[in-house]
């Protein structure tokens, strides 16, 4: 029916403003307020969307709606006229065949009896048909452009859907009769009348509490409850002297003891107030699996949650031992990748879980809870799968853990995290790993700890409004896990006091040909070398728009080299050379190219469009938007041809990121060989004299060429120098001090030098000299400096 593919179509709809809004949520305070203009006219779109669907779906309900009402119309009239035809047949039939002495009492009684045509009851229903309008939630909020930032973040919204989407379907199978749930006969009645559990009734209504009661009276009374109906049906069994009944519970009455308050009292007192309200006991108690009672669920968390963490501890302390073990065989190119993801995660990590404290507990008690530990684990590996490993927000940490606070899956989560990063670094042995995997991997180890601090914080304030001193009770309260949390000094002694027994890598049983997990985003990269594919001689070849294109447009076409300079400091260059070569888009009306600038290993990626404008005074300008692939900056140059149409010149600025005066400058871009251009002086000596600038610009030009045809040593000799300066300078610059002003006018000055074939093949030397074994996480406390050894 047509209504059913309306209904789809909003399901799509709700979906895409869902994606649109998460990708608004991710974003920063400021780009928010700097983005707001263009994120505006995307919700608004939403809106009036939704506002159309509203009125196609009342349209398409009230159209339904009539439709049946006509068809029922219909047929009750039909029904109707059958009905009387019906009833003068059997009226005839009677008058026909009932004797003539009984015809006077059959008159008299259908005088009495007389009565309107009335509808058969089933009928009725038919006339109340209501219409069903399903209410359009929107969400939260991104960056970018909304259209490619929703693109963008599609893949990871649709995992946390589905992840949403199943955690639904699982609660909703929970929702079972468990024999000692109670059926609520109104949700008015009084705050006892709210509890499910029969148990947790009956101690309430007895006891006499209102909405809440204090933690610690709650769970002593639990206790007494517990223990004195095992002592009665004890005294019932020897009274009558009946058969011994075995009670399946009896064994979680020594856990549920005065020892164990602050454990028991902690997993009911959700939020830390001390005081244990109607919900928190309601969600308690229906969170239990299914086929537990709940004195088996009250013992997990009296013992069995504490033993099940001690064991991941152990299983956690022994990966990461394994982990700092494979350092040794790492492949070269992956050791600065693996070296910064050790330096962001051990210590985090540590504090997270060294606090724990021990417990010792019968491997036969430890069984009782084996299945219940084992399916969270396989529900958490479930939750990680579907994301990918990869949490870079709390948001989707929240979706992946499901209900409670994270401290009840602190343990499993971030074991089943470092197998992941386990097997990555085993694969880092033979492949050549992109540096975003362990990046990732890093990110969602700081965002759980964070996570566990955000709980620590709390709780601390909690204590602190309750005038206790949290510092003391953290010691104490949840089995000491939030001890260590805060990093202070005292945490970082008792961490390095600490003793890691270390073990050895045993390569002949895990060296191989290990490959990333399924789970993994980013794919394996070739071996880096040097690159020195740009010296090969490239042709320019036109498309077939290029070949049709008229005037102003064909002017443009080819390969370009540029320059963009800084006006407030005249600063020229303003970074190292770009390149891309220029077509004229397919419809014949603009521009696009591709191209890249030597500014790292692989070099920046730029997306270049572009399109003819006429000033006032009738001259042709060129607009080009520049897109770089680093934090989507985007430029826009407006500028003009020369008189021989090799040299376009003009002003740039830094597009939609609110400009300032370090974002705009002067541009020139030249089809003329690109140590041409670095032989050109910069614009504000043409302004201040041109003539002069003219001649320092041909000389220049001749000495390089002159140089560089006869193979003098002096030419030889200024390339070794920049190619040395390049590499020191950039790993100064990345692990050193802070570059001089000296330092930093001869970086410029070597940008304006360096051609764009130079300049990739410098930096990426640079790059190769930093793969080789470079520790790069060890800094001095004091000054904050980086060491590379």
């Amino acid at each position: 029916m047509a209504w059913q593919g309306l209904i789809k179509q909003i399901a799509d709809d709700i979906k895409r403003c869902a994606n649109v809004c998460d990708v608004w949520s991710k974003m920063r305070l400021l780009a928010r307020i700097l983005k707001a203009p263009f994120w505006e006219g995307t919700f608004v779109d939403f809106v009036n969307l939704f506002s159309q669907r509203r009125r196609d779906l009342g349209f398409a309900m009230s159209m339904h709606t009539a439709r049946g009402i006509d068809q029922v119309r219909d047929k009750l009239d039909g029904l109707t006229q059958l009905m009387e035809e019906r009833t003068g047949q059997v009226i005839s039939f009677l008058q026909t065949y009932v004797p003539q002495d009984q015809k006077s009492l059959a008159h008299w009684r259908n005088s009495l009896s007389l009565h309107p045509p009335q509808v058969n009851p089933w009928i009725r229903p038919l006339r109340n048909l209501q219409g069903v309008a399903g209410e359009i939630q929107e969400l939260k909020h991104d960056l970018k452009d909304p259209e490619e930032a929703a693109a963008a973040n599609l893949p990871s919204f649709a995992r946390k859907l589905e992840i949403l989407q199943r955690q639904i379907v699982d609660e909703t199978e929970k929702i079972v009769v468990r024999e000692s749930d109670r059926v609520i006969a109104s949700v008015i009645a009084g705050p006892h009348d709210r509890l499910v559990d029969k148990d947790i009734y009956a101690l309430w209504k007895e006891m006499g509490w209102r909405g809440s009661v204090k933690a610690r009276h709650f769970v002593l009374a639990l206790r007494d409850y517990y223990h004195d109906r095992a002592e009665e049906r004890k005294r019932k069994a020897a009274m009558f002297e009946g058969p011994h009944v075995h009670d399946p519970d009896a064994w979680c009455l020594q856990f549920i003891t005065v020892k164990r308050l602050q454990s028991i009292s902690e997993a009911f007192d959700d939020d830390g107030s001390g005081f244990v309200t109607v919900a928190e006991a309601n969600h308690f108690t229906s969170s239990r699996p299914a086929s537990w009672s709940l004195p088996h669920w009250i013992a997990y968390w009296a013992v069995g949650w504490q033993k099940a963490a001690m064991i991941y501890r152990e299983k956690i302390f022994q990966i990461i031992r394994e982990i700092f073990a494979l350092k040794l065989w790492i492949h070269p190119e992956n050791r600065a990748m693996v070296d910064r993801y050790l330096a962001e995660m051990w210590m985090p990590l540590l504090f997270a879980v060294m606090g724990l404290r021990s417990l010792s507990l019968s491997e036969k008690v430890e069984r009782r809870f084996k299945d219940y530990v084992d399916a969270e684990e396989q529900r958490l590996k479930r939750n990680l799968e579907t994301v990918r490993y990869r949490i870079d927000d709390l948001t989707i940490l929240s979706i992946v853990t499901g209900p409670g606070q994270i401290e009840k899956h602190l343990f499993p989560l971030l074991y089943l995290m470092l197998c992941r990063d386990l097997q990555v670094l085993r694969a880092c042995q033979c492949n050549i790993v992109a540096e975003s995997e362990l990046w990732d991997s890093a990110d969602n180890i700081q965002n759980v700890t964070a996570a566990c601090r955000n709980r620590a914080e709390a709780l601390k304030e909690t204590f602190l409004h309750q005038g206790l001193n949290a510092h003391e009770l953290f010691k104490t309260r949840y089995c000491g896990l939030f001890e260590l949390t805060d990093m202070s000094e005292e945490a970082r002694k008792r961490l390095w006091k600490s003793n890691f027994i270390p073990i050895k890598y045993n390569d002949a049983v895990n060296m191989g040909n290990e490959e990333l997990p399924v789970t993994s985003y980013h794919p394996t990269r070739e071996p880096f070398r040097p690159e020195v594919e740009q010296y090969d001689a490239k042709e320019f070849v036109p498309t077939k728009a290029d070949i049709e294109a008229e005037s102003p447009y064909k002017e443009l076409v080819g390969t370009w080299f540029g320059f963009l300079g800084q006006k407030i400091e005249h600063i020229w260059p303003f970074g190292p050379m770009l390149t891309f070569d220029l077509h004229v888009s397919e419809h014949g009306t603009g521009f696009e190219a591709v191209g890249s600038m030597p500014d790292s290993m692989r070099g920046i990626a730029i997306n270049v469009s572009g399109h003819v404008e006429t000033t006032p005074r009738g001259a042709t300008a060129y607009v080009l938007r520049i897109r770089l692939s680093v934090n989507a900056i985007v430029l826009e140059l407006r500028g003009q041809l020369n008189e021989d149409g090799k040299m376009l010149s003009g002003d740039w600025s830094r597009e939609q990121m609110g400009t300032g005066p370090y974002d705009i400058g002067p541009f020139v871009m030249t089809q003329l060989p690109p140590e041409i251009l670095s032989a050109r002086p910069s614009p504000w000596e043409f302004e201040e004299n041109r003539v002069r600038a003219l001649w320092r610009f041909a000389l220049a030009a001749v000495k390089y060429q002159v140089l560089r045809s006869r193979y003098s040593w002096r030419f030889f000799e200024q390339r070794r120098d920049a190619r040395r300066r390049v590499v020191e300078s950039r790993k100064k610059g990345r692990y050193g001090q802070a570059l001089s002003k000296e330092e930093k006018r001869e970086d410029i000055e070597m940008d304006r030098r360096l051609s764009y074939a130079d300049a990739r093949f410098y930096v990426s030397l640079a790059e190769y000299e930093e793969l080789q074994g470079s520790c790069v996480h060890v800094y001095v406390t004091r000054c904050f400096m980086f060491i590379a050894v």
